[in-house]
């Protein structure tokens, strides 16, 4: 028992997620935000569901809103109000493991993603993506 006490573990890390920023849209599209995602890389013919992105979780800054989103699904964002569609697709993010023991943390931390697509343009280059920018 002693022994289990201090062994150590590889852990999956958390899955990732993006914060999705519309950059330079004025606070109103925050009520006309239409989401739906889909089953990822099957070329949006696999629908999940659909839902209007509650004006709760999103957050306002001085030139953006921002709300979060999942790296397991391709996504398309219809701005009802701007009549503009956005297309995300083929998130690739790191599967890390983490080493844990007794004493560690079990959570904190999240894989990162490293490329995907917007409106089929491949995005790459950083390591670190927290967030996809769409600008108006």
């Amino acid at each position: 028992m002693f022994l289990f006490m201090f062994s150590v573990v590889s852990v999956p890390c958390d899955q990732a997620t993006f914060g999705l920023c519309l950059i330079s849209f004025p606070d109103s599209t925050a009520k006309n935000i239409v989401l739906k995602r889909y089953e990822s890389r099957t070329n949006y013919k696999q629908l999940l569901d659909s839902s209007i992105v509650n004006d709760s979780l999103i957050q306002k800054h001085s030139d953006s809103l921002e709300f979060n989103i999942e790296t397991d699904c391709d996504y398309v964002v219809y701005i009802s109000n701007l009549n503009r569609v956005y297309k995300i697709s083929d998130i690739n993010e790191t599967h890390g493991f983490w080493k844990a023991g007794f004493l560690t943390r079990s959570s904190g931390y999240i894989n990162t993603v490293m490329s995907y697509k917007l409106n089929d343009k491949l995005i790459t280059g950083n390591s670190n993506y927290k967030k996809i920018y769409i600008q108006k």
